[in-house]
């Protein structure tokens, strides 16, 4: 195995790679379990854009070091943002990056994954545990909104142009997680927010401006973070939602959470 980080000072997100392309991203912070913090979150990202790039890397792994995964956000953070500046996330990329990494992406969990750390692994393509590893929607129990937590990859399907706008419609699947309530938010492959101009029961219309560089439209058949405005959490206990009206079932459909 070759590594790609000679040195583990000063990191938080240790690379290796096999040599059959298999890179392993290792979040490395043992001082704090791991837990999530802006220099991680960096590390984590850049070794990512790094992995997309290296025609050499066919799939990726993401695991933690010792017995815990990812935990979520370090708790001296949350300290830091009771404090009068709070939390700061000026140029931070979306949690739902991963999303747009053109490569399979495996989660490990090893151990101990809640909140972000839960975020992270559910963004993977595939996640594979250990037996005595743990999973907790942390954010719940300190009283953050579930639709802050997790977004939908959604497929570009067409795109336009009028009024100096590109318009993009993406196809979301969302019709059992309540899409109809409201708006949903749009981010770019860069974390870009989106203008969101119409939704369906399945469908999103968002637009970018005509100014912005071609290389942040995403084509057809590309992928981008939508985060629906309106989730019911109980929709996970739960394999087909049913239309009711007038005492008939008028409608009815599985639900599908695997890109979640």
């Amino acid at each position: 195995m070759s590594s790609t980080d000679v040195t583990t000072a000063g990191r938080q997100v240790l690379v290796d790679t096999t040599d059959d392309g298999v890179r392993t991203i290792t979040f490395h912070n043992p001082e704090r379990r791991n837990a999530w913090n802006p220099t991680m979150e960096s590390q984590y990202f850049a070794a990512l854009d790094d992995a997309a790039a290296d025609e050499a890397v066919r799939a990726i792994v993401v695991t933690g070091t010792g017995s815990s995964f990812c935990p979520g956000l370090d708790s001296q953070r949350l300290e830091q943002a009771a404090g009068p500046v709070g939390l700061r996330l000026e140029g931070r990329r979306s949690q739902h990056y991963p999303l747009t990494i053109p490569k399979p992406m495996v989660a490990a969990i090893n151990g101990a994954c809640a909140g972000i750390g839960l975020v992270q692994a559910l963004v993977c393509d595939v996640r594979f545990m250990a037996r005595d590893a743990r999973l907790s929607t942390a954010y719940a129990k300190l009283g953050l909104p579930f639709r802050e937590a997790l977004a939908v990859a959604a497929t570009v399907i067409s795109q336009g142009e009028a009024n100096g706008r590109r318009y993009l419609v993406a196809d979301c699947g969302l019709k059992a997680l309540g899409m109809d309530h409201g708006l949903p938010d749009v981010e770019l492959a860069d974390g870009t927010p989106a203008k969101v101009w119409f939704c369906s029961d399945e469908h999103v219309t968002f637009a970018v401006p005509g100014d912005a560089p071609t290389a942040a439209t995403p084509a057809r058949g590309e992928l981008v973070a939508v985060r629906p405005a309106h989730v019911d959490p109980t929709v996970a206990y739960h394999e087909r939602y049913v239309l009711v009206r007038s005492g008939s079932v008028v409608d009815e459909w599985p639900i599908d959470l695997r890109g979640w």
